[in-house]
């Protein structure tokens, strides 16, 4: 019997770092004879395409980071960004709610994407946990379309290639540090990794 060959089209929405997960995916589809693109809004796009996946811009608004100092008083924001007291920085974080503009840049990112799925007729759309939600109202008129959510944090894998900042501006660094000062519990199964809070 004939493998099936699907069109697989990567719908990663947030920074880099949520995208960039989507290229090995779409490497590893085309190795094994898929189709597979990416969709993401404006500002990776060139990162995508610089190991040769197909990429579309969808929307015009880039996803970012919210100014935590326009809604955060100057110790909230310190504690966001340096505390290693798990309840302490789950206050502040729970107080605030999320730190990006997913609510300005998801919707048009959204038509843009139905827009692809309709025109090149795609299998099945893989999702991170930001398209999530968009990525099923994608279904409801589509009942051959297909919808995975994937989920990545490489929280405790040490590279030489993390960002300017180093491995001690990374989420792994602070959950490593957590999880010695007995506050958080880090359990890792790759490609994800689970937090638990403890108390």
């Amino acid at each position: 019997m004939a493998e099936t060959k699907l069109k697989v089209l990567v719908f990663f929405v947030g920074t880099r770092g949520d995208v960039m997960p989507g290229v090995a995916i779409c490497k590893a589809l085309e190795d094994r004879g898929h189709q597979a693109a990416m969709a993401v809004c404006p500002g990776v796009e060139d990162s995508v395409r610089a190991y040769g996946v197909r990429c579309f811009v969808v929307g015009r608004v880039p996803f970012t980071w919210r100014n935590d100092k326009k809604v955060m008083s100057p110790e909230e924001v310190g504690i966001l960004r340096r505390s290693m007291n798990a309840k302490e920085f789950l206050s502040v974080a729970n107080k605030h709610g999320v730190s990006w503009n997913l609510e300005e840049c998801l919707p048009e990112a959204l038509a843009g994407c139905r827009d692809l799925v309709d025109q090149e007729d795609y299998d099945v759309i893989l999702c991170n946990i930001c398209t999530q939600v968009a990525s099923h109202r994608l279904m409801k008129n589509r009942p051959n379309l297909k919808v995975i959510r994937t989920t990545f944090t490489f929280w405790n894998i040490a590279t030489s290639a993390w960002a300017p900042g180093g491995y001690e501006m990374s989420g792994g660094y602070f959950a490593a540090e957590l999880s010695s000062n007995g506050n958080i519990r880090v359990a890792s199964a790759c490609p994800c990794s689970c937090l638990s809070v403890r108390g």
